[in-house]
């Protein structure tokens, strides 16, 4: 996972919590408690999955694409909108008019990445093993 990734996930961590019914405080959110507002989550989506924004008919000209590719990171907190990151500019966005495509996010994390899969398209990748991870290291430099 991109270091970047870190920040947007532990913000989206509490923009979550702080929409969860706590069980110390009698089953209300925090932001109930906080602001006096009833919140929605029914907006929410899977951390991660393939988003695509779609650009507005007065922002492109007759051939231009449609939508951009990007990976949900997060929610915005003023607005129904969508933290997207895009990967080909590498920025953040927020953006409210997105399609989600949750279920192939889903189905990713259950399985491993194989070779046909390109690795480049999973915005978290997995984890190297401990064996090529030690096999990389220089040995034996104190013994010489």
């Amino acid at each position: 996972m991109p270091k970047f990734s870190w920040v947007e996930a532990c913000n989206t961590t509490v923009y979550v919590q702080n929409r969860t019914p706590q069980k110390a405080l009698g089953k209300i959110t925090l932001e109930r408690v906080f602001t006096g507002k009833t919140t929605e989550v029914n907006h929410s989506k899977i951390f991660g999955s393939l988003a695509y924004c779609c650009i507005p008919e007065e922002k492109r000209k007759k051939l231009d694409q449609t939508a951009e590719k990007g990976y949900l990171v997060g929610y915005s907190e003023n607005a129904k909108s969508y933290r997207v990151y895009l990967r080909g500019s590498r920025k953040v966005v927020v953006w409210q008019d997105v399609k989600f495509v949750e279920d192939r996010a889903f189905r990713k994390s259950q399985e491993t990445p194989s070779k046909e899969q390109p690795k480049d398209d999973l915005l978290v990748q997995p984890l190297r093993s401990a064996e090529t991870s030690t096999s990389n290291s220089p040995k034996g430099k104190a013994s010489e």
